[in-house]
């Protein structure tokens, strides 16, 4: 009877050490170290260091993080400098951030340079150079810090959206109620 010839698979010690890619659309990535340029990736996991040039990707795990002019959905990270780009989410030990990012949680330092906006910033040590951030919930703040909406403009939003979710709830109630 012949054998069936299975295709070799890769354990964990068998993964790339090094993957450069360039001008790619690539859906999964797992290596040591990997390099990005002009690329587009849906998920760069298990890397000890990932270094992305004008590229794009909706999740980063890695122990190191340097992005320059890129953009990510989501970033898992120990450590992450972002120069001119963009994440939506960040969880990180220790960030620095050149660029914007939606929500950022670092559980240790962040570094926010000057023209640098946040959406919500949590982080037990925040040092900024001026920068702008719609929420920031920080054990120790150094630098100014310009907040895009104060404790009365939040409460007048949290007032009006509750009304809303009110008055969306009782119409749905009587437009569709059973008879």
């Amino acid at each position: 009877m012949p054998e069936k010839n299975n295709p070799p698979s890769l354990e964990e010690n068998d993964l790339p050490q090094v993957v450069n890619l360039s001008g790619v659309q690539v859906e999964n990535v797992e290596a040591e170290l990997v390099r990005v340029d002009q690329s587009a990736i849906g998920s760069i996991s298990n890397a000890e260091e990932v270094d992305m040039h004008q590229s794009g990707s909706m999740q980063v795990s890695a122990s190191r993080v340097t992005m320059q002019n890129s953009f990510t959905g989501n970033i898992h990270a120990e450590e992450i400098t972002l120069q001119d780009s963009t994440a939506l989410g960040i969880q990180a030990r220790q960030a620095s951030i050149d660029g914007r990012a939606g929500l950022l949680i670092a559980r240790d330092n962040v570094v926010v340079n000057p023209g640098a906006r946040t959406g919500i910033l949590v982080g037990r040590n925040v040092q900024t150079q001026g920068t702008r951030t719609l929420l920031l919930m920080a054990g120790k703040v150094e630098g100014p810090v310009e907040g895009l909406m104060d404790t009365r403009r939040i409460l007048l939003s949290s007032v009006i959206a509750g009304i809303m979710a009110g008055v969306i709830l009782l119409l749905g109630r009587f437009l569709f109620r059973r008879k």
